[in-house]
């Protein structure tokens, strides 16, 4: 398998921000900012809330939290998914997808990775602290950072990246949970096992991240 503890937070950013919708409308010269400040908004979040019992922050603030025992349905969609907020009206909770988790241990342990069940749910509970601080007092981070100009048909209008959200969310989780390990790796393991990200995908995304994250070195 391809040697994911090898791959940086920016180079794993860059992979995700290269993801985006818009990611076409992105100035190659301007990609390494983007996941530069998507990465500082995970680590502000963190400098303020480092030594918080998130668990009762949420609690607190009405959000269930959920051991669901059903798989998370697909849907045919090529992306895995372990843990979901939903802080929007009056429903206030996050689902953390049990046997997709578990899965998601023992296929770490078969790769050299031990992580017990309640730290990868700590990881991802902070993964989704962090989307909940985006609902309720930080704001979306692709509403914080520039917008891109995306051109249609009724001229040129600015449009907000949404996948910086999961690069801050990342980056918040894993200094969370001092983790010696980043959190992206372990998604990305999961998908090369399971054949959702064909290894030859990878080596020629991360050749394309590598090649954005130098156009504006120096």
């Amino acid at each position: 398998m391809y040697d994911l503890k090898s791959i940086t937070e920016e180079q794993y950013a860059m992979m995700e921000l290269m993801n985006d919708r818009l990611a076409h409308c992105i100035p190659k010269e301007k990609c390494r900012d983007y996941v530069t400040e998507a990465i500082a908004c995970g680590q502000e979040a963190f400098e303020q809330y480092k030594d918080a019992d998130i668990m009762a922050i949420l609690v607190n603030s009405g959000v269930a939290i959920l051991q669901d025992e059903r798989e998370f349905s697909h849907h045919g969609q090529n992306y895995e998914v372990w843990a979901q907020i939903t802080c929007g009206g009056e429903e206030k909770k996050i689902e953390l997808f049990m046997p997709d988790l578990r899965r998601k241990q023992q296929i770490l342990k078969e790769n050299g990775v031990e992580t017990g069940e309640q730290w990868l749910i700590k990881l991802h509970l902070a993964h989704e602290f962090y989307h909940f601080l985006e609902f309720t007092t930080l704001g979306k981070v692709g509403m914080r950072l520039d917008p891109v100009q995306k051109k249609t048909i009724f001229g040129t209008v600015q449009r907000p990246l949404t996948t910086v959200s999961e690069i801050a969310a990342h980056s918040f989780a894993g200094r969370y949970m001092k983790s010696e390990i980043l959190p992206q790796m372990t998604d990305y393991m999961v998908m090369l096992s399971e054949g959702i990200l064909p290894e030859e995908t990878l080596r020629e995304r991360m050749q394309e991240a590598e090649e954005r994250l130098r156009k504006n070195e120096g």
